[in-house]
Formats: C-alpha cells, structure tokens, sequence
C-alpha cells in the first residue's frame, strides 16, 4: 500500500488515503474534491506484474477505492548516443495540472485534457517540435513533465521542452537541453526564454523593480509562485537592482526557509 496524506495550505492535516499500488514511485495525483482522485501509474523495477508496455490512468473515491482503470500504451523508441550506443527505450504518458484542469500528456506531440468525470480524454491541444520531433523509431524532443512545469492561462502557454542531451548534443547548447517557451495564444507566437548566465536558467525578466528572474513553479487563481532557496535568494538579490529583494535578503541566514515569489497577472 501506499498512503496520500492530504494537508491544508497552511499545514494543517486533513485526512489520508491507503492506496493498494505496487509502484513506490513514478507516480502522479490530483484531487479532484467530490470526484475523487486521479493518478497515473508508470510501470517500475518494483512491480512484480510489471508491464513495460502501458501505463495506467486510475480514478478513485474520497476513501481511496478504485472506481475505474484505464490503459494507455507505451511507445518504444530508439535513442542514439548513450554509453551503451543505441538502445531501445519506453515511451510512457504524464499526468499534469494547470488550473483547474488536468491534462494527460503522450508522445511528443499532443496533450489531451482529461475529464474526472467520465476519465475522458479530448484533444487539448498539439506540440509541434519540427525537425526534433520523435520519427517512427527515433527518441526526439518531448514536453518536459517533472515538477508538472505546465501552465496554461487564456492568455498564454508556458512549457519546458525537453531535448535529450544523448540524442542532441551536437546540435543543441547544453543550456538549452530543458527549454522553457512561452506561447501567446492571442499573437499566436512562440518564443523561448533566453538562458540567464548570471542565474544559471531561464525565466521572465522582471522590468517592474529589477528584481530576479521569474519563472514560476505553480500557477493558481490569477498567481504565479516560486519557491527560492535562501542561499540562493541571497545571492540573487546581491545581483539584482531590487530594493525589496535586498531588505528581505538581509532578513535571511543560509539556513532560512526558502522565500516565496509572487507574482500576479495581468
């Protein structure tokens, strides 16, 4: 068994589910209030019926009693360039949030909202990554889905492309093996965050008080938030022409808790 605790934002406990799963890892949840909950399985080492060839989309009640399951298949693809030459490898799906909505993400070229309801998916929308697109056998560039770095708004859509170092590393910047890209759903462009050497990554630049990069983490009710290291919040203040950085980072020791960002839109 596995148990999900569920907690307030403020810390408080709220109740726990024992979920029967043989997987310890590789696993996604979302709740759903009165639907329930919704997580995806991955197949894993641990599992004794593993099947390498799907991947599971399971819906369960407030109690944690499974209600429905479904299948969704596994690609199997070639990556070239690693250690071993070339090796045949498993493709698999990802369940991602943003907003109120969830999204099932398979391949690399396409991601289907999901409806709690029914557990049915619909065409949300395509990735089109061109001549880096996955072939008929060959591992190409994916939406990147660790963290669940997804966020959709009327506005805009942000992502992070994930470009295989083993497969592009004579072709793409090491920098730029996790690609972030924004596009605007109202021009109907696509553009990518320029890698910040100062930083060490990629995010929007902030033009109202000169303060650090943003790139968000989460994404909720109109908010954007990012959770920074206090180390690492210092140091970007010293680098930053924020005042308001500067005198929360004067507040902080290395041992501080991480600071939150926040940023709302427009």
């Amino acid at each position: 068994y596995n148990r999900f605790l569920f907690h307030t934002l403020d810390g408080k406990f709220i109740k726990s589910v024992d979920v029967k799963m043989n997987s310890l890892f590789k696993f996604s949840i979302f709740c759903n209030g009165s639907e329930g909950f919704v997580y995806l399985r991955n197949p894993s080492y641990i599992d004794g019926d593993v099947s390498w060839g799907e991947d599971f989309l399971v819906k369960l009640d407030s109690t944690g009693v499974e209600q429905s399951k479904f299948s969704l298949e596994r690609k199997f693809l070639y990556q070239t360039g690693t250690t071993k030459g070339t090796i045949r490898t498993s493709v698999g799906s990802a369940l991602l949030k943003s907003m109120d909505s969830l999204y099932v993400y398979i391949s690399n070229d396409t991601l289907y909202r999901l409806n709690p309801s029914d557990m049915k998916l619909k065409t949300g929308m395509f990735l089109d990554f061109g001549k880096y697109a996955h072939t008929a056998e060959k591992l190409g560039a994916q939406l990147f889905t660790v963290s669940n770095p997804l966020f959709i708004t009327p506005d805009f859509v942000a992502l992070t492309a994930l470009f295989p170092y083993s497969v592009f590393r004579d072709v793409i910047d090491k920098k730029y093996i996790q690609t972030r890209v924004v596009y605007d759903r109202k021009k109907g462009t696509t553009r990518a965050l320029e890698y910040n050497d100062d930083y060490g990554y990629a995010g929007f630049t902030n033009d109202i008080d000169g303060g650090m990069l943003f790139y968000p983490k989460y994404i909720n009710e109109g908010k954007m938030y990012q959770l920074v290291d206090a180390i690492d919040f210092i140091e970007y203040a010293q680098k930053s022409n924020s005042q308001k950085m500067k005198e929360v980072a004067a507040t902080l020791t290395e041992e501080s808790n991480p600071v939150m960002v926040v940023a709302t839109l427009k």
